[in-house]
């Protein structure tokens, strides 16, 4: 059923409402303070009651809708948007069946997994229905030689983790000679000796090729036996760059010229136009549909140039310290445990340290 709260005031309120039940109109509720009345109807009575009320000039405050008419006024007003809802929801029923994302874990690079998932026809935007998690993690298996390969869906959303075959080692014979050499440059900081004879001592200077332990044992009449040499012998690496101070420095400065492009965002991937400029800073205002996945950005790229300017020693500094680091790294083939500068006025020095083990 459907109704109608009207409120209204004016004098005589008690007059109105008896004649109002004498003419046969179906009063549902009254609530009366003062010269305000609200009274409940059918909706089928409301344009009978508002007439009476404006023919002996009452004034209505407030006409109230409840009940099945509410529903359908309101689907009649929000058409667009019940719509709108409708097909959100249809469109995540079917999107939930179609895979928007795969994250790959494991011993296996990621880009192999996915170029081998796409031989198999597994790849984003395929249909989960159609798709047999058991036949896909043997075929994973076997196509990228693991030991295992697990496969689990939540949502539209695969997981994959691959294990690794694990390797047997070869048996090692004990009695043919190994000698362990150093396969760099260095200093000497410790020296663990198992079996065999340790040829360096800690503080020594050794080259790449020199023999650290050498794999034979010496007995006390002099004579001697191979054996493989186990222990370990730490070295302590570095490498510097130094980088001068030429009186400038180098910097990005805005042009003024910009490009506005729109792009989407869909399972992961990005569609639409890219700026063609070499260096840019990117202003982005993002619109999310999350129910369909969907990102609609809107990218401003302004162009940037690298400019030379005149700078001193200490506007230098930050820029000359991270070339000089940049340079070091490019020349290091270890682990860095420590970094060093050293400033002078000629330019910044960058001095890496780490540690080797060889065993």
């Amino acid at each position: 059923m459907s109704y109608v709260k009207v409120t209204f005031c004016g004098l005589n309120v008690a007059r109105l409402l008896n004649y109002l039940c004498k003419s046969g109109l179906n009063i549902l509720s009254v609530t009366k303070s003062g010269q305000t009345c609200t009274v409940v109807v059918n909706h089928r009575d409301k344009k009978r009651l508002l007439d009476v009320l404006n023919d002996r000039c009452y004034t209505v405050t407030q006409v109230q809708n409840f009940g099945g008419t509410t529903c359908l006024t309101f689907a009649k007003r929000h058409f667009v948007l019940l719509v709108a809802i409708l097909l959100m929801v249809v469109g995540c029923g079917i999107l939930s069946n179609h895979c928007c994302k795969i994250v790959v874990t494991g011993d296996v690079k990621a880009d192999i997994v996915l170029a081998q998932m796409d031989t198999l026809g597994v790849n984003v935007g395929a249909n989960l229905k159609e798709v047999n998690i058991d036949h896909l993690e043997n075929a994973l298996a076997t196509r990228l030689d693991v030991m295992y390969a697990v496969v689990t869906r939540k949502g539209a959303v695969l997981y994959v983790d691959t294990i690794a075959k694990k390797q047997i080692d070869a048996p090692i014979d004990m009695h043919k000679r190994r000698d362990i050499v150093a396969t760099c440059d260095g200093v000497v900081q410790s020296v663990l000796c198992e079996q065999g004879t340790p040829i360096v001592k800690v503080g020594d200077v050794v080259k790449a090729g020199d023999v650290l332990i050498e794999g034979t044992r010496r007995f006390n009449d002099d004579t001697c036996e191979d054996v493989y040499a186990l222990g370990k012998v730490v070295l302590v690496q570095s490498v510097s760059a130094f980088v001068p101070y030429t009186g400038t420095k180098t910097e990005l400065q805005p042009t003024g010229n910009c490009q506005t492009f729109t792009q989407v965002v869909l399972f992961g991937k990005t569609y639409g136009k890219v700026c063609n400029y070499t260096n840019y800073q990117v202003e982005t205002k993002s619109t999310y549909l999350h129910p369909l996945n969907l990102c609609v950005q809107r990218v401003t790229y302004h162009e940037m140039a690298l400019v030379t300017v005149k700078a001193t020693f200490d506007e230098c500094l930050p820029q000359l310290t991270q070339q000089s680091l940049q340079l070091a790294q490019s020349k290091c083939n270890f682990v860095v445990t420590n970094t060093q500068f050293v400033t002078s006025n000629g330019g910044v020095t960058a001095i890496l340290q780490g540690q080797r083990e060889l065993t």
